[in-house]
């Protein structure tokens, strides 16, 4: 799965970049991606 906004994971690095598609589920921590991402998405 891709996503179009900044993601971070467990060590708090950016896996994405504004503008560049990262697949972040590569390490399998789809549970805590999903959290943040609804997070992100509250705030957006």
């Amino acid at each position: 799965m891709h996503f179009e906004i900044s993601v971070y994971d467990e060590m708090g690095m950016i896996c994405k970049a504004k503008h560049t598609r990262y697949i972040v589920l590569q390490h399998g921590f789809e549970k805590e991606v999903a959290k943040r991402i609804e997070q992100l998405e509250r705030v957006i």
